[in-house]
């Protein structure tokens, strides 16, 4: 049995302790996800959201090995709201937005117990998944959370924000509740990294936590409205790029538009931007990220994969039990200018 599959079995194995039988039949979907969830999430992964009297940016780098990306669009229906989702090829969403301007993403942190409780409404999924389907501001993921089925351990703290500019950090804390950070209003931003902001456990001090404050700070105290480029130097500033970790995207929502601005394997020269309104309208389809980029971009990946990246990839596909097909999407380029080139989809 591979690694991954026993810490599943054994995972699941705890679980059946706390649960009665019938309802780990019923909720098996949501430890499942919730295990997959702390299992895929970034290793080191950059959050913000910061508001302005004219905008809301929500910003967030995912930083994984996994270079097989998406974004896939699931439209309303009669008692759900639309969202959108970004993630990995096993489509289990890393973070999103909905069509009623909240969004998340989560950070990975040291695993703290948590005590189970029982959902209080119909529940058959992760309770982030929950959230996004019928929640349409922060407000309302507040009074949700302690209504949800959230585990009895938590590896990870999940950073929401609405097109209010309300925004908070949901986080094991160590009376094993989960506690909320909110946003400061007077500083009027809001940053997640790989520590937990409830107790500092993890990757504290942290770098890029302290460099996205004094890049927002900065961003703050100009006489000029934030615009988007500099919410990806933020992102370019903290962003990852090692042997074994990288940027794999990035994205910025404007939440009060419904607008997804992305950018391919830590490369900032080109963005492509997607209208959620406009795409949740074609119905139920995803996207590879990569084939939204230029194929200048693909080409740099593959390239760059190729000459720094290929023993590295053999090994941790032996090592998880990944698909044989090569890893395109790596791409290792040098900081220069920021020549910003939007490219509008649809």
């Amino acid at each position: 049995m591979s690694s991954y599959k026993q810490q599943l079995y054994h995972f699941i194995k705890s679980e059946m302790k706390i649960l009665n039988r019938n309802f780990l039949l019923e909720t098996g979907v949501i430890l499942i996800l919730s295990f997959m969830v702390s299992m895929n999430s970034a290793s080191a992964c950059t959050i913000f959201t910061i508001i302005d009297q004219n905008n809301i940016f929500f910003g967030n780098n995912e930083d994984s090995t996994n270079p097989n990306t998406y974004i896939w669009f699931q439209p309303s229906n009669n008692s759900e709201i639309g969202v959108c989702y970004l993630g990995f090829d096993n489509f289990i969403p890393q973070g999103g937005l909905n069509e009623m301007g909240l969004a998340f993403d989560t950070n990975s942190i040291p695993s703290c117990p948590i005590t189970p409780r029982y959902p209080q409404v119909e529940q058959n999924e992760w309770a982030v998944l929950y959230i996004m389907k019928y929640c349409s501001n922060v407000c309302e993921v507040i009074e949700t959370i302690p209504k949800l089925y959230w585990g009895s351990e938590m590896g990870y703290q999940v950073h929401f924000a609405d097109s209010t500019g309300n925004a908070v950090v949901v986080h094991p804390g160590i009376n094993k509740e989960l506690n909320i950070t909110r946003l400061d209003s007077a500083r009027n931003y809001l940053i997640s990294t790989n520590f937990n902001l409830g107790s500092q456990e993890g990757s504290w001090p942290c770098q890029r936590y302290d460099t996205a404050i004094q890049l927002l700070s900065n961003a703050l105290t100009n006489n000029h409205s934030l615009d988007i480029k500099q919410c990806f130097d933020v992102l370019n500033a903290t962003h990852a790029e090692t042997a074994f970790v990288n940027t794999l995207y990035s994205n910025v929502f404007d939440l009060k538009n419904r607008i997804i601005y992305l950018t391919y394997w830590h490369q900032y020269t080109e963005i492509v931007l997607l209208n959620l309104t406009t795409e949740l309208s074609l119905g139920s389809h995803s996207y590879f990220l990569k084939s939204l980029f230029s194929e200048e971009i693909q080409e740099q990946a593959q390239s760059e994969y190729k000459s720094y990246q290929l023993a590295y990839s053999e090994s941790l596909r032996s090592s998880l039990s990944l698909p044989a097909e090569p890893f395109f999407g790596l791409v290792f380029l040098p900081i220069g200018g920021m020549s910003l080139l939007l490219k509008r989809k649809r």
